[in-house]
């Protein structure tokens, strides 16, 4: 079996600064959506139904693909629930650290019994940083940019 140490020995500086605030921020978006109503935290998301422009995002596509690496890393290591919802959050909270304007989108589709399921993502230009697995099959209820 191989050890957490062996997966990411190799990781570079700036890879594990992102690791590490992928980490504290995943955390942070759980102990929001556990005990915090989201109207009450929703301004740290931006303004709602709003979208960012969905241009090309070259000039920031290493750090948008090296962001979403990192939290989709952390969400496997963390001892806390960490799926989209948390994963969108901590990846507007970490990009607009960086001055990226991003779209955080909330969906919601039927699964195969009917029932009612949801799906968070987030947009940056035309890119997708989190939640891109599955996103097309959901309609977007709510934005936030």
């Amino acid at each position: 079996m191989t050890s957490f140490y062996s997966k990411i020995k190799n990781v570079s500086g700036n890879d594990w600064q992102l690791f590490f605030k992928a980490v504290l921020w995943t955390g942070i978006a759980r102990i929001l959506i556990v005990f915090i109503p989201l109207k009450r935290f929703a301004f740290i998301l931006g303004t709602h139904m709003k979208e960012t422009p969905a241009t090309a995002a070259d000039e920031n596509l290493d750090l948008l693909k090296t962001v979403g690496t990192a939290i989709s890393r952390a969400s496997r290591h963390v001892p806390w629930r960490c799926k989209c919802y948390e994963q969108a959050i901590a990846a507007k909270i970490i990009l607009h650290g960086y001055g990226i304007e991003t779209t955080l989108y909330y969906g919601v589709a039927k699964d195969q019994e009917q029932k009612l399921i949801a799906h968070a993502w987030v947009r940056c230009g035309d890119y997708i940083v989190t939640g891109r697995p599955g996103m097309k099959r959901f309609t977007v209820v709510g934005t936030f940019a």
